[in-house]
C-alpha cells in the first residue's frame, strides 16, 4: 500500500468558494514601541541594503584550508540567538536585502554565499551535493558565528 492516496485530476473550484475582485488597500503596520527611523544613505526608503553595500560589507572565511567562503554578518545588541540566512539555487547574499536590517533589530545576522554561489570559490571538478553544503554550513557556525543559531 502506498503512504500516499493518488493524485486526484484538477478541478475548479466550485463558483460559491470562487474570489470576488475587491479594491486594493494599502496599510502600514507599526508597534507603537517602533520609532520611525531614517534609512542609511547605502539603504533605499525601504530600509533595504543596496547590493553594493552588501558587497562592501562582506567577509571571506577559509572553508578546509582551500576554499574562500563570502559572507555577510549585521550585528544586534540583541541577545537573541543569531540566524543564518541560506539562499536558494541560483540565488547570493543580495538576495536578502530587503530581509537583513529589520532581522537584525532582533538578533545578529549572519548572510552566506554557499560555494558554487556568489562570490564565494567556484572550483571546477567539485562535488556540490546537499551534504556539502550541509557540511559547509555546520562547519561555519561551528568556526565563525561559534554559538547556537536559528
Amino acid at each position: 500500500t502506498a503512504p500516499f492516496p493518488p493524485p486526484q485530476p484538477h478541478r475548479a473550484p466550485p463558483q460559491s468558494a470562487r474570489r470576488t475582485k475587491s479594491k486594493p488597500r494599502a496599510f502600514s503596520i507599526r508597534s507603537s514601541a517602533e520609532a520611525p527611523t531614517s534609512p542609511s544613505p547605502a539603504s533605499s526608503s525601504s530600509g533595504a541594503l543596496q547590493a553594493t553595500e552588501i558587497k562592501e560589507r562582506c567577509l571571506k572565511w577559509r572553508w578546509k584550508g582551500q576554499y574562500t567562503i563570502n559572507y555577510f554578518v549585521a550585528q544586534s545588541p540583541s541577545r537573541s540567538p543569531p540566524l543564518l540566512l541560506v539562499h536558494g539555487f541560483g540565488a547570493s547574499i543580495p538576495y536578502w536585502r530587503r530581509n537583513i536590517e529589520t532581522l537584525a533589530q532582533n538578533r545578529a545576522v549572519y548572510a552566506i554565499d554557499l560555494l558554487g554561489f556568489g562570490e564565494s570559490d567556484k572550483p571546477e571538478g567539485f562535488s556540490y551535493t546537499m551534504e556539502t553544503w550541509a557540511e559547509l554550513i555546520r562547519d561555519f557556525l561551528d568556526e565563525v558565528v561559534q554559538k547556537p543559531t536559528v
